[in-house]
């Protein structure tokens, strides 16, 4: 039984070690990929983005308000981009039928 007891002794010492060497690893990982170019996911959400302004601005006309449709943008925080894009799409829709109604 010591030998057990003596295992869990050293696994218990050297667990918030490994956690932390790993946890330091993967924000390395992050950290390079981003600095040293890998921005795909960043640029694909800005290019996304982009587009659906683009089209909110065509569909609200004059009516088009950039802080709005950023508010928008964040209200829900980080949600998947064909989602984001059908809300902004509906959203745009609705104030130009709004607009258009005046």
């Amino acid at each position: 039984m010591a030998d057990f007891s003596d295992y869990f002794r050293v696994l218990l010492l050297k667990a918030p070690v490994i956690l932390l060497a790993l946890t330091a690893h993967e924000c390395a990982h992050a950290w390079v990929a981003r600095r040293k170019g890998d921005d795909t996911a960043y640029m694909l959400g800005r290019l996304e983005i982009q587009a659906a302004r683009d089209e909110a601005q065509q569909t609200q006309g004059a009516a088009f308000d950039v802080r709005a449709f950023h508010d928008r943008v964040l209200e829900d925080g980080a949600v998947p981009l064909a989602f984001l894009r059908e809300k902004i799409r509906a959203s745009s829709t609705a104030l130009s039928s709004t607009a258009r109604a005046r």
